[in-house]
């Protein structure tokens, strides 16, 4: 795969007049997410549609609150550990919590441990406030037993936790991190905590883990933070460096759990393997985040061969190719049901899909910087973008699902193979997928209806394996410049019946709109390099359209409501012109006679 940098869409920029108003494709600068649609107003299918979490019960007022008024002060030391509780159970360099209440925690520990061992209804407060424990054989904060356990920062301190050996056996339970509680765990505060394992885990809890105000750096050889029902986060500065997972959620026993929800804050991700992975669904309200899976893009196990045999067969011969034998998944924000983003702004680099679910995944606001060695967005079932803004600067395939539905939004899309692809079947496209391309699929579909969309392909620009609908917003594609794919490629039907929708690319697999289309599109063979300006004029010399391709193109696909049956068009492009006429809502010139003009797919395109 040939490596795409973002510098590629600044000297891409198309510029296109349509009506007497100008729109710039893509924006590369970033514009408030509050402008871009929000009220959408489209039939979605039930089985397209994702659960939502219910921000209102995700965090209690005691997750969010970090106040304490007095408690039992314990001051660490090797030598002595001393206290004003006297409940607490002391053993060497080991203390034992065994009563609900507030314990407020300073000094050092260089073989320590802090345990918690109260009743099944007891909520203990651990404050840290300027305290360092380590401990070379268990975690240095165990939670046995507890109906919540808080560990709040004290404002202003900083507190580290370290695990310096490997895990010995202390009890029945498996102690794996730093952190380890077997019941609900918060933590929040204002204060800063730097975890740091040798072996294991940052931070575990077998049952919800809220996070809230908390300043953590977390280094771990496997997942940074982990929650088996849920891990939850607000208004936190994460600093995340873990050779699995960053933040990690699953519980096998019960599907409807092991979700991630995050609201607001910053978080830096650097993750061997996913950067955010959950079980059941993945929600985010808003925040900043900056994930590097896997090394990122460059690092991809697989880059796939641009040649145009393997295009023109549809990634067929890709199928030659070994997938990778590091099983370890790596992509930037994964989920097994959904994925949900109200808000935010994302970096993502990642080796592997930057938004994945086997699900769906549903956008509906943000900024999103992808580079990916694979897909941009993959969902096995159903992609909807609502609203948000998009720069995919690197890609094997920009966005894939079963059904993709654009609803609105700004999109610019950069792949070395397929820009928007609607397959059946699981992830593996950028990875010896991809054999399911060129069948028919009648669930499959794509379906257009607002936004501006920029899509700079390889391969395919538009692709469905089954029915494209095109009813709204703004499309426009620099496809392939190989005659082995097109620029506009569908196995099913095609419809446009509103929005405006160009497509320059090769002439061999060129095709145009079905006759089920209620809106003029013309189909012409004409050619010209990167940066020739293509206009459109009516019979009165009345510009309708400009638009200057980034690449070299023998074919052009235009439709807008201007164009109508029984109108005469001029097209010119590099000095040429040619003549259009209109004889019925749809036209064909130049190029390979009945392409894509009775709803169908390879088969009515010149090999």
């Amino acid at each position: 795969m040939i490596k795409k940098i973002a510098c590629i869409l600044l000297t891409a920029c198309v510029a296109v007049t349509y009506t007497g108003c100008t729109v710039k494709t893509p924006s590369a600068g970033i514009q408030n997410t509050s402008s871009l649609q929000t009220d959408i107003s489209v039939d979605t299918p039930a089985e397209n549609q994702t659960a939502k979490l219910e921000a209102e019960k995700m965090f209690s007022d005691s997750d969010r609150d970090a106040q304490y008024t007095g408690g039992y002060e314990i001051v660490l030391s090797d030598s002595k550990i001393e206290s004003s509780c006297d409940t607490l159970l002391i053993s060497g360099s080991t203390v034992t919590v065994k009563s609900a209440g507030t314990y407020i925690i300073s000094g050092s520990l260089s073989d320590g441990q802090i345990i918690v061992d109260a009743g099944t209804e007891d909520k203990v407060r651990l404050v840290l406030s300027g305290a360092e424990i380590a401990n070379d054989s268990s975690a240095p904060v165990y939670v046995r037993q507890a109906d919540k356990v808080f560990i709040t920062l004290a404002e202003g301190s900083k507190n580290t936790l370290s695990m310096t050996g490997q895990y010995q056996a202390i009890d029945e339970n498996n102690i794996d991190s730093v952190i380890f509680s077997k019941d609900d765990l918060t933590i929040n505060g204002t204060g800063e905590l730097e975890i740091s394992a040798e072996s294991g885990h940052g931070i575990v809890s077998k049952d919800e883990l809220a996070i809230c105000s908390a300043s953590l750096t977390v280094t771990a050889p496997s997942h940074a933070i982990a929650g088996k029902d849920s891990v939850k986060a607000a208004d936190c500065t994460l600093n995340l460096n873990s050779g699995k997972d960053g933040i990690h959620a699953e519980n096998a026993d019960d599907v409807s759990l092991g979700f991630v929800y995050i609201e607001d804050g910053t978080l830096n991700i650097t993750s061997d393997g996913d950067g955010i992975s959950a079980a059941a669904i993945a929600q985010i309200q808003s925040g900043n985040f900056n994930i590097v899976s896997a090394g990122g893009a460059e690092n991809a196990s697989q880059k796939q061969n641009t040649d145009d045999f393997f295009r023109g067969a549809d990634r067929m011969a890709a199928a030659s190719y070994s997938e990778s034998t590091d099983t370890v998944s790596c992509k930037g924000i994964k989920s097994d049901t959904g994925i949900v983003i109200n808000g935010g702004s994302f970096i993502i680099d990642s080796a592997d899909d930057a938004l994945h679910s086997n699900g769906n995944i549903e956008l509906n606001g943000g900024k999103f910087n992808i580079s990916t060695g694979d897909d941009a967005l993959h969902a096995d079932n159903n992609v909807t973008v609502n609203s948000a803004e998009i720069d995919i600067a690197e890609s094997y395939e920009g966005i894939e699902g079963l059904t993709i539905d654009i609803n609105g939004g700004d999109i610019s899309v950069v792949s070395s193979d397929d820009g928007l692809n609607a397959a059946g079947g699981n992830d593996g496209s950028g990875f010896g997928g991809g054999m399911q391309a060129m069948e028919t699929d009648s669930d499959a579909y794509i379906r257009i209806t607002g936004g501006v969309l920029y899509i700079n392909a390889q391969g395919d620009g538009v692709d469905s394996n089954g029915a494209l609908y095109v009813s709204g917003g703004k499309t426009y594609v620099d496809g392939p410049e190989n005659s082995g794919n097109g620029a506009l490629d569908y196995n099913g039907t095609a419809e446009i019946t509103g929005g405006v929708f160009v497509a320059a690319g090769a002439m061999g697999m060129a095709q145009n709109f079905g006759s089920q289309s209620t809106q003029g599109a013309m189909l012409v063979g004409i050619s010209g390099n990167g940066g020739d300006e293509i206009v459109l004029s009516d019979s009165d010399s009345n510009v309708i359209l400009r638009y200057t391709p980034s690449k070299s193109y023998s074919s052009i696909l235009i439709s807008c409501k201007e164009i109508e049956a029984g109108k005469t068009y001029t097209l010119s492009s590099d000095g040429s012109t040619q003549t259009v006429v209109m004889t019925e809502l749809l036209y064909q010139g130049g190029v390979n006679n009945g392409a894509g003009m009775n709803g169908g797919g390879r088969h009515n395109r010149m090999p």
